[in-house]
């Protein structure tokens, strides 16, 4: 199936003089599996003020690492229901500060659930303490969900040649990343992606694309602010076939907000400066 499949990529790549056709991400099957390797390191400021009163006031200087092979037991009308993950390493380290992670390495982990509402347990059924528990349901609660996975917002419109560029639509982005809490600067904002080239990784085919987006918002909903942009740069690497979980992502973020936001009658302060480098590659399990 695996081989008629990139036959046809390669024949519509050939008919259509060089483009290629990124499917669709599908929701996940019972059996999928994959090898997780990620790091991200933050750096920055944050200071939150209600009134006269400083509520939050840090340097940011966090990293996250973690190496885990991740599996799909079980499926529900095409969500997954039950994951089993085993870690060989994890770390989180916030303001310099470690956090105790023993329980999340070394041992097979199962979540049961459907997404956002897992529950993680040893495969022994026990208890896990309280940091594992947040660091799974951090990392892998949203397993799934096709809309939780924003690089599907890089895929091309439609065939695309090597070198080719295309805009995402800003409405998109709001929808994506506003959940419609503010409205776009349609002017200072932009999201572009470039198709850099194809490669064969384990016998499938993925597209290496260049992504450069831009968020300003014009207005935000029960707020105002002096400064405020978001900014993502990076490589993103997409198989051409909707059903694979394996990709990888290079990516830098920075975010400067300064202004005021009005939430349940409460007006904060908020004044954020921080940027985020890291990255995360699925491959197949090993």
């Amino acid at each position: 199936m695996r081989l008629l499949l990139l036959c046809l990529l390669a024949t519509s790549a050939s008919a259509g003089e060089g483009a290629w056709i990124f499917q669709e991400r599908q929701p996940l099957a019972a059996g999928a599996s994959w090898h997780e390797d990620a790091r991200w390191e933050s750096v920055g400021h944050t200071k939150i003020d209600v009134g006269p009163v400083t509520v939050r006031d840090r340097q940011v200087d966090d990293t996250s690492a973690w190496t885990c092979g991740v599996v799909v037991d079980a499926v529900d009308d095409a969500v997954p229901t039950t994951l089993s993950a085993s870690c060989d390493s994890v770390v989180q380290v916030e303001s310099g500060v470690a956090e105790d992670l023993s329980d999340a390495v070394g041992q097979a982990v199962v979540g049961q659930g459907s997404p956002g509402k897992r529950k993680w347990k040893t495969d022994a059924d026990k208890r896990l303490k309280k940091a594992a528990r947040g660091f799974f349901d951090g990392t892998f609660g949203d397993v799934g969900v096709v809309d939780k996975d924003l690089t599907r917002l890089l895929l091309p419109p439609g065939p695309v040649a090597v070198g080719e560029s295309w805009a995402i639509d800003q409405q998109t982005v709001t929808d994506a990343f506003g959940r419609g809490r503010f409205t776009l600067d349609a002017d200072a904002s932009k999201a572009d992606v470039t198709l850099l080239e194809v490669v064969q990784r384990d016998g499938a085919a993925y597209g290496r694309l260049g992504f450069d987006v831009v968020i300003v918002p014009g207005e935000i909903e029960g707020g105002t602010f002096q400064a405020a942009r978001m900014g993502l740069t990076g490589v993103a690497e997409l198989p051409l076939s909707g059903d694979l979980p394996y990709r990888a992502l290079d990516a830098d973020v920075a975010i400067r907000f300064a202004g005021t936001v009005k939430r349940k009658g409460v007006t904060a302060h908020i004044d954020i400066d921080t940027t985020l480098k890291g990255m995360v590659r699925k491959t197949p399990a090993r």
